[in-house]
């Protein structure tokens, strides 16, 4: 059953009403990788982008001090390293290389 022009406005006003927009530019070919890497997750590209939003305001609010986030990181001068492990799919894991290899200019050949 086709979507009624009342249905569309109603739903463009709650839209309105409830939710912010952002936008959000990425390099060529980026927005496919978060896509797919969300998909991984059962999530759609906005709720994945929220919850790393989320995740990340969270981390950044609860282990930094006020106005060190300001000041410019170099973890290589640094004798402490954080260790995380973090599990990938083979497929994840192919792409990756992949990447690499491009990134470093050859074709794996």
């Amino acid at each position: 059953m086709p979507v009624t022009d009342a249905q569309k406005r109603a739903t463009m006003k709650y839209m309105k009403n409830n939710y912010d927009r952002i936008e959000l530019k990425v390099p060529k070919g980026k927005k496919a990788d978060i896509q797919a890497h969300a998909q991984t997750q059962n999530e759609s590209l906005n709720g994945f982008v929220n919850r790393a939003i989320d995740e990340t305001v969270e981390r950044d609010t609860s282990t930094t001090p006020i106005g060190e986030h300001d000041k410019p990181q170099n973890p290589k001068s640094s004798k402490e390293f954080e260790v995380a492990q973090i599990n990938l799919t083979d497929e994840e894991v192919a792409h990756i290389k992949k990447r690499r290899l491009i990134l470093n200019g050859t074709d794996g050949t």
